[in-house]
């Protein structure tokens, strides 16, 4: 009897713990431990929330009833006008509130320094030298030349882009000492100079072009503004691809979205507003780490890797994704953004014809990987994304900004150290003496004693016992070392062009030899770009900036000899 009571109670505690789970869902909620005490501020014009949740809004409520903010009500992030509820329609739809000060009401330490300037102005004070990332070809005249070292404030990439990426068409309303300025609404500081240009972005001036990604190119694609806003992701299909009640899509005119939104960077970026999880949006990024034809990537192939809980949020007729974490993971949350997954369109191989990412499926992916799988990706595709050199006629393939792919798998990443880490330093609350996370954006250099020589990395007590001046100065050697390797790089790389051209123009040499020389001119002006747009000059992975470059070196090498060889015999000089 006794062991049949026992039997019958541990059967009793399954069934209990099974229904509770699919009653609160997967235990991702005890991540949302991280903002406990944050005291709630109650807003002005409370709602009945459980008529919110109990009506339509079925993954809204099985969020908001696992998560940290259960409790927190409807109103104190949306504007709900009273005639909704009783007979909802897109036109009474509920608004929601995207600016940052709306969780800084609650969230006070980390709005404050996201909203700071500190860290840009001790930047300034310091007298930096302006350095740039260069590669020229000294045959044909043309080169790459892009500006590295100006921050900007995650706060404003939404009114920044707007300003440096069209051409003149917006400017800031007081100038250029604008560019100081933290946050704001985007049509409160940015005015449109040319109207009469309807919705076309047409050019007018140079583009300001502050950071390194942004190059010269123009905002020619919704797409790109996925990363500077989360204020119409209520309005964004999965994957941009054109819905029939999706307001938007990533053929919309970039113009279209830019009168839609206001905010840069929103906090929906990276934390649920519902549950208070953390979270990734962007559609190119959770396809990349979830889709199975990319299962051989770095994070899908990591046995380590965070878990995600991908949901449908679509409540307005068409497919809209979130992916849930299963803890804070600061590599994913910043990767969103800080990778090289989208793509606006690739060239044909077979045809040299564009592909607009535009108008076909599958085509804005590039799925998370490391320099020569990166490579080896578009060879296998037969695609090329930024045309041909005007006098190698090599298909070039350039990079994105491929931070993730490159810090995952790192020395760094496999101790734990995330983004936030080093990019977002513990600073204490003067009032109440507790630590809490810096939503301010700066350089580990700034911050030495809270990042490299913290207890817990190199500082004090470690194996390395470093002081500041060490971690100075092996960040120091390590960007040196890869300036020198990608310095090599683009020497065997301008010798590539130089004898393609003079083989084009004696004639007589073996066309196979000519396309081993262009394929290796495209190989190694891939792996230039992957590693010269990594912000970290090698910091993020030493070990694979040193490994990749000297790879590629030897390629480019052994490509130029062979094609000097067949020169010499055709008694080209030298």
């Amino acid at each position: 009897m006794t062991n049949n009571r026992f039997a019958f109670l541990i059967s009793l505690t399954a069934v209990i713990f099974i229904a509770l789970c699919f009653i609160t869902g997967p235990a991702f909620s005890a991540t949302t431990g991280k903002a406990k005490g944050t005291p709630v501020v109650k807003p002005d014009k409370p709602v009945n929330s459980s008529t919110c949740l109990n009506s339509c809004h079925a993954p809204v409520k099985m969020l908001y009833s696992r998560g940290g903010h259960k409790g927190v009500n409807c109103s104190s992030c949306h504007e709900i006008s009273g005639d909704h509820s009783p007979n909802p329609s897109e036109q009474n739809r509920p608004k929601t509130r995207f600016a940052h000060e709306v969780c800084g009401q609650c969230h006070i330490n980390e709005f404050k320094s996201m909203m700071s300037n500190k860290y840009h102005n001790e930047w300034a004070q310091k007298n930096p030298s302006l350095s740039y990332f260069l590669w020229t070809d000294p045959a044909s005249g043309t080169f790459s030349r892009i500006q590295g070292k100006i921050p900007r404030f995650h706060a404003s990439l939404l009114n920044d882009v707007v300003v440096n990426r069209t051409g003149g068409r917006f400017k800031y309303k007081d100038g250029l000492y604008s560019w100081n300025r933290v946050g704001g609404r985007l049509w409160d500081v940015v005015y449109d100079a040319h109207p009469e240009d309807g919705e076309v972005l047409k050019s007018h001036e140079l583009d300001t072009a502050f950071r390194p990604h942004k190059a010269g190119a123009r905002l020619s694609s919704s797409t790109c503004l996925t990363c500077k806003t989360g204020e119409h992701i209520l309005d964004w299909p999965y994957m941009g691809t054109p819905q029939e009640k999706a307001k938007f899509n990533r053929a919309t005119q970039p113009y279209q979205i830019l009168k839609a939104v206001n905010y840069s960077l929103t906090c929906n970026f990276c934390h649920d507003p519902h549950s208070a999880e953390p979270r990734v949006i962007r559609d190119s990024f959770i396809k990349a780490l979830t889709d199975p034809e990319f299962k051989d990537n770095v994070y899908q192939s990591d046995p380590h890797k965070t878990k995600l809980e991908v949901i449908d949020m679509g409540e307005r007729g068409f497919v809209r994704k979130i992916a849930i974490l299963e803890k804070y993971d600061s590599k994913l949350q910043c990767g969103q953004c800080h990778c090289n997954t989208d793509n606006l369109g690739e060239w044909s191989v077979e045809t040299d014809t564009l592909i607009s990412a535009r108008t076909v499926d599958n085509m804005n992916i590039t799925p998370l990987m490391g320099p020569f799988e990166y490579v080896n990706f578009y060879e296998k595709r037969g695609w090329y994304n930024s045309g041909k050199h005007d006098e190698t006629g090599a298909r070039l393939i350039t990079a994105g900004h491929p931070n993730v792919e490159i810090l995952t798998n790192s020395k760094h990443d496999k101790a734990g150290v995330g983004c936030a880490d080093c990019h977002f330093a513990k600073e204490i609350d003067e009032k109440t003496k507790k630590t809490y996370k810096s939503h301010q954006a700066s350089l580990p250099l700034y911050k030495i004693q809270q990042t490299c020589i913290s207890a817990g990395c190199h500082g004090k007590g470690s194996k390395q016992n470093w002081k500041e001046e060490d971690a100075l100065y092996n960040i120091k050697l390590i960007q040196h070392l890869q300036r020198k390797r990608l310095a090599d790089l683009e020497f065997n790389l301008n010798r590539i062009v130089a004898g393609i051209i003079a083989a084009r123009r004696i004639g007589g040499i073996d066309k196979v030899t000519i396309e081993k020389a262009q394929n290796a001119h495209t190989r190694a002006n891939a792996i230039i770009t992957y590693w010269a747009l990594d912000y970290s000059d090698g910091m993020h992975n030493p070990e694979l900036s040193e490994k990749s470059l000297t790879k590629a070196i030897q390629e480019a090498r052994a490509s130029y000899e062979e094609l000097n060889k067949a020169l010499k015999e055709k008694g080209a000089p030298k």
